[in-house]
């Protein structure tokens, strides 16, 4: 519909509305990196270490005596490496941004 006011092409904020490359990866591997962390690794493994007997949402607390430290330690392992990989990624695209020449 004409409005008698001249067309205006608008081009694509820089980092704004146009999508990132990894944003998504980057968004899951905080995420998930987060949960695997502290409520999966960290946490279950203070707790099976002080003996301390809370059967709550973490998955180290339910299964075998004899496995709660092997799949905490997985859990804070996989945590860490995901983190490791969210922070790959920022730097990548901070370092590819044209806002930041390098």
């Amino acid at each position: 519909m004409r409005t008698g006011r001249p067309t205006v092409v608008r081009a694509a904020a820089v980092g704004g509305a146009a999508a990132r490359k990894g944003g998504t990866v980057e968004g899951l591997s905080w995420g998930l990196g987060s949960i695997l962390l502290i409520p999966q690794g960290t946490i279950p493994l203070v707790f099976i270490l002080a003996d301390i007997n809370v059967k709550s949402w973490f998955l180290a607390m339910y299964v075998r005596p004899l496995y709660g430290v092997p799949i905490a330690m997985v859990s804070l392992l996989a945590g860490v490496a995901l983190y490791a990989r969210a922070i790959m990624t920022t730097v990548d695209n901070r370092a590819k941004s044209p806002l930041h020449p390098s």
